[in-house]
């Protein structure tokens, strides 16, 4: 299977960071983006599980821009400047990268989207708001064990119609 994995999100309600483009420097000191991990992650230290990651960040529809989703628990309470919106879930095809590393990064992305198509039971499921997902995994301590940080990268699929 080459390293590809096969998971199924469910759905659910994601606080919503809204399309920004890259060249507004989303990530900088106040920054779109950098302003909204500030938000959910405060939200997200009152969390009791910590089982799995709730922040994925989604390529636009736009070229060059991003939106940053957070999964919310179903009985969030939440009071936010941001949108929240319905998260239809499904199967994606996943494959980890090295963070920050574009050959890498790509190198995975064209991995998994060729397995895809070389599968007859899976195909492409891109769509309005269904499009390819990727979570950082950050933890400091396992950076400077490794030397580099881990970026999951998912493609939306569904089961083959052929």
């Amino acid at each position: 299977m080459s390293g590809i994995r096969i998971i199924e999100f469910p759905k659910c309600k994601m606080l919503s960071s809204g399309y920004c483009r890259m060249d507004e420097k989303p990530f900088a000191e106040g920054g779109k983006l950098q302003q909204f991990e500030k938000c959910w992650k405060e939200y997200d230290k009152k969390r009791t599980d910590k089982w799995f990651m709730r922040d994925f960040i989604m390529h636009g529809e736009e070229e060059q821009s991003l939106i940053w989703y957070y999964a919310l628990p179903d009985d969030a309470v939440v009071d936010f400047d941001y949108e929240i919106i319905d998260f239809e879930g499904g199967l994606y095809a996943s494959d980890v990268a090295i963070l920050g590393n574009a050959d890498d990064e790509s190198r995975v992305y064209r991995n998994i989207k060729e397995w895809i198509k070389s599968n007859d039971l899976f195909e492409i499921d891109e769509r309005h708001g269904h499009y390819d997902l990727s979570h950082g995994i950050q933890t400091e301590w396992l950076e400077k064990a490794m030397g580099y940080m881990q970026l999951e990268i998912y493609v939306p699929i569904k089961l083959s119609t052929v």
